[in-house]
Formats: structure tokens, sequence, C-alpha cells
């Protein structure tokens, strides 16, 4: 606003530049003194380019107006029209505004976590780096859909992602790993570039799992690294070129696609692992996914409302246990501090010895807990918690859990599936009430019962089984 304050004085007064930057500063400063000894030039400068004294006078006052505090003012009022713009923009263009958003936050990690989950609360899909589309950022390759940029991936530098997309836009699309290393300039995509790519998940839409992949890394390099020395030889006639009895030459023989070996997938939490490890973050799923409900029920803490965690309060959230480092205390003990993390954030805890004595079993790296303790900290937007109490999060359900409540349309349930269930809340008895909401026609009022025979067990095979028999959305811990 400064500067617009210079342009009225040198257009309407005729103000040199100096000039008006001595009115700027005077502004700036609240030098009043000053300001109204400099009204009179500005009526006089005014009165020169035919401007009457009365209107200059009014522009001055409002000059002068301004310069008792109007940064806010000129700030709310750009503020509000970028808001505006980017509110539009999301509204109707909701995978570009993302993509866009993304991008400009594809260096931090903790960002990326919270956007991708809005994208998926706004119904967009955000798939996972692919080397058959991906560019260098965040991009729409289909409507309602946001692709990662190849440049989250730790490891993928510029000079591979402008060789993957150079060969991509002279071939179109790659048949295996193989076929990839057959056209890429293997200087720039070097193995490491593989290993990367692998366990990112950006050959995920190429034949094979990701353990597959891995193993013929070297393979493919190598493969790749004949074909072209195979290419740039191609005006050398020798024996190997000499065709065979199939019409294949013996060089074309030996450069066609080897096999993948018969490897399993890596077991979901080192495939997972993995590709935290090169995100930054989980794409395909986080541990503490198939927890949600429970989540939902027992946590305290939301991290975009910081009153639900402030110093002193005591918090319940689930969490995995990443880092583990046990010392030995004053008195022999053993105690620990710990980093725990979850979808979109991670926190320390300190766990003393009493604690640690009542939850040593529980406490291993890679374990999935409900942690309750106090907030010691969090003016550092790092939240720190003195930990109380460590629950492995498939039994808190038992000890946190209310009741379990199981939907039944009774118009739409056959006898096998009620035989089914009985068999299944037989053989899970525990200590947790069993509620029955029954329904005559799936829409209309349920009649709520309570077992008094049954009190069950809510583990993981009991609700899964549960939600076989009568459907996702009819078992609810509560």
């Amino acid at each position: 606003y400064q500067e617009q304050v210079m342009r009225v004085a040198s257009d309407l007064a005729g103000f040199s530049l100096g000039k008006a930057d001595i009115l700027r500063r005077a502004m700036g400063k609240k030098k009043l003194d000053l300001m109204a000894k400099m009204e009179v030039e500005f009526v006089e400068g005014c009165a020169k380019k035919n401007i009457d004294a009365k209107t200059a006078k009014e522009i001055y006052q409002l000059i002068f107006k301004f310069a008792s505090y109007g940064f806010n003012k000129s700030h709310s009022a750009a503020y509000s029209i970028l808001a505006y713009q980017t509110a539009y923009l999301k509204r109707h263009y909701p995978a570009e505004f993302m993509a866009a958003t993304l991008t400009s936050e594809i260096n931090d990690s903790k960002r990326l976590v919270v956007l991708i989950d809005e994208c998926k609360r706004m119904g967009l899909e955000v798939v996972r780096p692919d080397i058959q589309y991906s560019g260098a950022l965040f991009d729409v390759p289909e409507d309602r859909k946001v692709s990662f940029g190849l440049t989250a991936i730790k490891g993928v530098g510029k000079g591979a992602i402008q060789t993957i997309i150079d060969a991509r836009e002279r071939v179109g699309s790659f048949t295996n790993i193989f076929d990839f290393a057959k056209e890429l300039d293997l200087r720039a995509c070097n193995k490491k570039v593989f290993e990367a790519l692998v366990q990112a998940g950006a050959f995920d839409s190429l034949e094979g799992n990701r353990a597959q992949k891995f193993a013929v890394i070297e393979m493919a390099l190598s493969f790749g690294q004949k074909c072209q020395e195979k290419e740039q030889n191609k005006s050398q006639i020798s024996l190997f070129d000499m065709p065979s009895d199939n019409g294949d030459t013996l060089a074309e023989s030996l450069l066609q696609y080897p096999p993948m070996p018969a490897i399993e997938e890596w077991p979901l939490k080192d495939k997972l692992q993995r590709e935290k490890d090169l995100l930054g973050f989980y794409i395909s799923g986080h541990p503490i996914d198939k927890y949600a409900n429970e989540i939902k029920l027992f946590s305290t803490v939301d991290w975009d409302k910081p009153e639900t965690y402030r110093p002193g309060t005591v918090v319940k959230l689930p969490a995995m246990i990443s880092i583990l480092k046990r010392h030995m205390d004053r008195k022999g003990r053993f105690m620990a501090f710990v980093t725990f993390e979850d979808k979109f954030n991670s926190f320390e805890g300190v766990v003393f010895s009493s604690t640690y004595e009542k939850y040593a079993e529980y406490l291993r790296d890679g374990e999935i807990v409900f942690v309750t303790g106090k907030v010691d900290d969090a003016g550092d937007q790092t939240l720190k918690m003195l930990v109380d109490e460590v629950i492995p999060m498939s039994e808190s359900r038992n000890r946190m859990a209310g009741s379990i409540k199981l939907k039944v349309d009774t118009s739409n349930i056959s006898e096998d599936q009620i035989d089914d269930l009985y068999r299944l809340i037989q053989n899970s008895r525990g200590s947790i009430p069993l509620f029955f909401n029954v329904y005559t026609n799936g829409n209309g009022e349920a009649l709520l019962l309570k077992s008094r025979r049954f009190k069950v067990l809510p583990t993981d095979d009991f609700l899964v089984e549960a939600r076989k028999i009568l459907g996702d959305s009819a078992v609810e811990v509560a």
C-alpha cells in the first residue's frame, strides 16, 4: 500500500520519486507532524495538475488516515481476494487445485499426508507414482484423480526423471521392468533409482509383485545394457545375427525378456515400511488403517484441533512405535524414550520405570498401540507426553469398548446366516455386552435388544466373521 501512496503523490501532485519516498517513510514511521507539513506541498502540486484544493485535501486526508494503521486493511483486502480465488478453484477444479497444492509442498512429507487425506475427503483418488504416466510433479491424469510426482520419491533425481519421461514419450509405455531398462539412459537411471522406484510402488502397473521386481533389478540392468549395446552395434553383422530355424537371430533369442522368479510378495508391514522410507509416509495404506473404527471411537486427539492436546491434557490416541530407546534410570531400572507415529503426525513419549515394568511386553518396534498419557510440552509443535498406559491395538476393544452392536434385518437374513452367527457368538465369549439392532424391513425402526446370555470378546477374527455374515456396516463397536 505504501507504493500505491507514492504513485498517488507522483501522479496527482507531481512529487519526484525521492519526495514521494519521504512521504512513504513518514507514513511508515507515523511521523504525523511531517505528514501535516507535506499536505501543503501535496495540495499545491495537485493544483498545478488542475485538481481543485477541496479534492486534493480529501485525497490527502485519506492518506493521512491510512498512516495511522492501514496495514491490516490492505492485507485483509488482498487475502480476501486470494481466499475467493482459491475457494473458486478448489470448488470448480478440485483435482487441479489439489495437484498444485501438493506440488507446492512436495518436500514436506507431513504436509503431504494432510493434503492427501483432504483429497480423499473431497472424493479425489490419489494414485501412487507410476512410471507409465507420472511426471516430475503432481498431475491430473484423469478426472477426479491426482497422480504422484516422481520428485517426491527419495533417491530419484531430476536426471533420472527426465530420462523416464523422454523414454515414455519415445515408446509410449513399458511392457515390463526389462523393457523399461532397455529404453532408459542407464547412466542416469542406475540401480539405486530402480530400487527406489520399485519400493515406492512406481512399477506396480507392470508384471510381477514388488518383491519379484526388486529381485531382478540387476538382471534388468544387465538386460538393458545388452540391448543398448546391440542397438549401437546393429550395423555390424556377425554370427549372432544369422537367423535360426525359427527365424530369430541368436542375438534376438539372447535378448528375450527373462521370466520373473517365483517369489512371494513382501509381508504387508515390510512393504508399507519400504514405501514410507522412500516417500516419507504411507500411500498404499497405513498399518493402523484396519483399526479405523476403534480409532474413531476411542481416540481423544484431533491433530487439526490443538485444544485436544494442550500441555497438561490427558490424551488417548492410537499410534505405531517407530523408534524405541531403552535406558537405565538412577535406580538401575529400565525406562524408555519412544517415538510414536500415526497417519498424520509423530510424537514423543517418556515411559518411566514403573510404567515400563507394566507394559514392557508391548513396547516393541512396529507395535501398534493405544497410548494414554499427559501432554508434557506441545510448544514446539511436536507433542510430547508422559506415558501412563500402553494397550496393544488388538486388545483395545476388549479394554475400552462399552458394547458390540449387531444390526440384523429379519427380512433379509437366512437360517444359515443365523446359525453361523450363533456359532460365532458361542465361540467368542468374553466380557463385552452384546446388543442386537433388529429391523423388520431394513429401514424401519429398530428394536434394540440386549443379550442376557452372551457377552463377547471382540477380537479381529470375531469382527471379520461378523461382518462377513451381516455386512460391513452391520457391526459396530461402541
